[in-house]
């Protein structure tokens, strides 16, 4: 995410907008409001980093940001996993998720990036038997309670200045 910098008496000003924090907040209620309740979809921001300044390391999963209470966050980032059962269902998933970053609040501006890292595992009574025998093999203190656990990608998204080099691709698992 990127927003403009300045005096916290400036925010939601037309020169300055909402800043970092508040677009990345709009965006994650909105998947939370837009994507909750569709079955077996789970999406999670594990990870979520925003201020003046901030470092993400996506190999690490780790990060540090600095901001001060009385300025405007110019940066910010969430991210996290998105599980479905199939192609369909998580390309869909990622049309309505690039849709909701695209509508910038003002003085904002936003990108989210996907990694996918298995296929997915519809629900069917053949891939719930090999997950029994998945369960079994590494002794799972709690078995998966859906398929869909299986099924994973990556997301992250982060404010961009106009005209930078973008962020990097990968995020964390």
């Amino acid at each position: 995410m990127h927003g403009t910098p300045g005096h916290s008496s400036l925010i939601f000003g037309s020169e300055y907008g909402y800043g970092a924090v508040f677009e990345l907040a709009r965006i994650l209620e909105t998947f939370r409001d837009s994507l909750v309740g569709e079955q077996y979809l789970t999406f999670n921001p594990g990870i979520v980093l925003g201020g003046t300044t901030m470092d993400f390391d996506a190999q690490q999963s780790r990060g540090n940001a600095f901001g001060k209470s009385n300025v405007i966050a110019e940066t910010a980032l969430a991210a996290g996993d998105l599980r479905t059962v199939s192609v369909e269902q998580r390309e869909r998933t990622k049309q309505r998720m690039r849709a909701i970053v695209g509508r910038s609040l003002p003085g904002t501006s936003a990108e989210i990036t996907f990694e996918d890292s298995s296929e997915p595992f519809s629900p069917t009574p053949a891939n719930y038997a090999l997950l029994d025998r998945l369960n079994a093999a590494t002794h799972a203190p709690q078995p998966m309670q859906a398929a869909a656990s299986i099924a994973s990608s990556a997301f992250s998204f982060r404010k961009s200045r106009p005209l930078s080099l973008p962020w990097p691709s990968r995020s964390p698992l």
